[in-house]
């Protein structure tokens, strides 16, 4: 991975690189930093998909995908 330089830490970059072209088309605020919200919206992804696959489904994976987006539209309206 480190010769072909790639890892799990390029999703990070890649999701960074996004938000910046964002940043730059004026969806995002300019002064939230990018790398920071990669890492908090990575970060719940792999909390909610760790958490789906520890606990077990509780609800229809059609409602808890649903429920997910939401939360995760709200979020970005903040930014």
């Amino acid at each position: 991975m480190k010769q072909g330089q790639g890892g799990p830490q390029r999703i990070y970059e890649r999701v960074a690189l996004y938000i910046e072209e964002e940043q730059a088309l004026g969806t995002i605020r300019a002064d939230v930093d990018a790398q920071s919200v990669a890492v908090l919206l990575l970060g719940a992804c792999f909390q909610y998909v760790f958490l789906k696959h520890f606990i077990g489904a509780i609800r229809s994976r059609l409602a808890r995908n649903s429920l997910f987006l939401i939360s995760l539209r709200l979020s970005y309206r903040v930014l």
